[in-house]
């Protein structure tokens, strides 16, 4: 962490701040490290605190945190990235059983490390790139086919759902950052009671995971309406590109009126 952000933790500038915006995405800026850091210095940052970044950025702890509060998300299972015989046959076994599966880090975002898979023939291959990074630990679960929406928190109000679609189907890393990779729907076109149950249980998730000032649910929703838990992001994007902003624009909040109403809450 400190080689990484050296040049911004070690500055002039961190001690005379008022306030530090965070927008560090992944290890180190979004789970707790740098927050950690921020608050032995005594100083006011945006977004969640230790604990809510730790939770929010475990996928297995959030998995379970999101099965005690009965919101429903697709069977998974953690692996341990030591054994490569047994990393094999625990991807064959699970892919018997579901068919088509996501294999993913447990404390990874904007889709490092994604692996998605439906033919065993593939198994091999992914093993080893599994192998070539790392991951200690890592998720299986069953992929969900449907609709990708995702629910953004920002203080305490739930924004419109944004729809992704993907133009080659899998929302990765480049469909996320690069522009023209994907389509945008603000609000997505879903049933209002649907939409209502969605963001009350987004709304349910924030305050569960003792998260603060802006987040973002990621779910997948069915042809019938069920909808399934993907994850949760402490520090959303904020770029062009970017789905809290998007979502704060179709309730009419500008992008300045979002970065001024986190700045507010924390310093009022």
């Amino acid at each position: 962490l400190f080689d990484d952000y050296k040049d911004i933790i070690n500055s002039e500038d961190i001690e005379k701040a008022d306030f530090i915006f965070l927008g560090l995405h992944g290890w180190g800026g979004e789970d707790g490290k740098i927050q950690g850091y921020l608050d032995l210095l005594g100083k006011k940052y945006s977004g969640s605190g230790v604990l809510g970044s730790s939770l929010s950025m475990d996928k297995v702890i959030s998995k379970r945190i999101v099965e005690e509060l009965k919101i429903p998300t697709a069977p998974w299972k953690e692996v341990k990235i030591y054994d490569k015989a047994k990393l094999r046959k625990e991807i064959y076994d699970f892919l018997m059983i579901y068919e088509k599966i996501v294999i993913k880090p447990s404390d990874q975002g904007s889709s490092v490390g994604l692996f998605i898979i439906d033919d065993k023939n593939d198994v091999e291959e992914v093993v080893e790139n599994i192998y070539n990074t790392n991951f200690e630990y890592m998720i299986m679960e069953q992929y969900i086919p449907g609709r990708e929406i995702t629910v953004s928190i920002l203080i305490d109000d739930v924004l419109p759902i944004v729809e992704i679609v993907p133009t080659k189907g899998v929302y990765d890393y480049e469909s996320k950052y690069t522009k023209g990779y994907s389509s945008y729907y603000c609000p997505a076109k879903i049933d209002p009671k649907l939409t209502d149950i969605i963001q009350e249980k987004s709304y349910e998730i924030f305050q569960a995971f003792r998260l603060k000032d802006l987040a973002r649910v990621d779910f997948r929703l069915r042809d019938d309406g069920s909808f399934y838990f993907l994850e949760v992001n402490t520090i959303p994007g904020m770029t062009e590109t970017s789905l809290l902003p998007m979502a704060a624009k179709a309730k009419g909040y500008s992008f300045k009126d979002v970065c001024l109403k986190i700045i507010e809450n924390n310093l009022k």
